[in-house]
């Protein structure tokens, strides 16, 4: 990996500290990529939990967690906004998994 960006952003449906099998995977795979050097960034919502649980988890993680907002039928188009936002901001380079 010598030479390039080492970075990779997880775009998923669920992610911990919410209930799931997709959260899971996410997880696991963003922590395994974390440990073996990748810059990591997650984008996920944060529906089924309380929003402090979601804080205390997500400042204890070694990687960036961005959290979706909610505004009714434009929720979706707000998720996109933001994901196309962060890469167009870092300028390229990144590999995306959505999961």
């Amino acid at each position: 990996m010598k030479g390039l960006h080492k970075k990779i952003i997880i775009i998923s449906t669920e992610f911990p500290p919410g209930p799931g099998g997709i959260g899971s995977h996410a997880y696991s795979l963003t922590e395994a990529l974390s440990n073996k050097g990748w810059e990591m960034d997650v984008f996920t919502c944060g529906d089924y939990s309380s929003k402090q649980t979601i804080v205390d988890f997500d400042r204890k993680q070694s990687f960036k967690i961005h959290r979706f907002r909610r505004k009714g039928w434009l929720t979706y188009f707000y998720r996109l906004y933001d994901v196309a936002h962060y890469i167009r901001k870092q300028r390229g380079g990144e590999i995306v998994i959505v999961s």
